[in-house]
């Protein structure tokens, strides 16, 4: 379904500025909470199963997928 002045579809996210998304506050704000959370994990030299424990409750995901994330993400904050 096209808007009223043909500049796109209604359903599509508003665009800022061109190649960039809005993106709605709460989805923004959840994003945000998971980098701090496994930032912090893997920021560390290692971690052990109670802080992917707690990080997975924090995020509400499992053990496994905390330590995942945490794994990339150190493997990208070593490359910079």
């Amino acid at each position: 379904m096209c808007d009223s002045e043909g500049l796109g579809m209604v359903d599509e996210p508003a665009l800022l500025e061109r190649g960039v998304l809005t993106t709605p506050a709460k989805v923004w704000d959840l994003a945000v909470r998971r980098a701090e959370v496994i930032g912090r994990l893997a920021a560390g030299a290692t971690f052990g199963h109670a802080a992917a424990d707690a990080a997975g409750v924090a995020l509400r995901v499992s053990r496994r997928q905390t330590g995942l994330a945490a794994t990339r993400a150190a493997r990208q904050s070593r490359k910079r």
